[in-house]
């Protein structure tokens, strides 16, 4: 195999702001919102989705190959993400599935998992 293929040397990979993390993280978030508030206005029972599909999207919009060390920083902040979503919802007495309390704690999980992403990137 081609080294040049391999080691890609000419492919310069950057670290990732904190403020550019939660933006792309938010962004991700929005959009996702959106989708699952309006497939839960067709199907109801696609609220028990809400909490991963939103925390899945907001790291994937998240996720840049252009970053450094961006394989490893999408995966923890990934189950970051959720650790810290699902705790919240723990926290908050548990239950059946809402929309709206599942839309908190992605939101919580989603800061969480853009900071952890910026400092895995932007770590020496």
């Amino acid at each position: 195999m081609d080294q040049d293929v391999v080691a890609r040397p000419g492919v310069e990979r950057l670290p990732v702001s904190g403020w550019d993390a939660l933006f792309r993280s938010a962004t991700g978030f929005g959009v996702s919102v959106a989708l699952v508030a309006f497939v839960t206005l067709v199907w109801h029972d696609a609220v028990d989705l809400a909490l991963p599909s939103i925390l899945m999207s907001s790291v994937g919009w998240l996720h840049e190959s252009k970053d450094r060390r961006h394989k490893v920083a999408a995966v923890v902040s990934g189950g970051l993400s959720a650790v810290v979503a699902v705790g919240a919802v723990i926290l908050l007495g548990g239950g059946p599935p809402d929309f709206s309390r599942d839309v908190a704690c992605a939101a919580l999980g989603v800061l969480a998992g853009s900071q952890i992403y910026a400092a895995i990137t932007r770590r020496q």
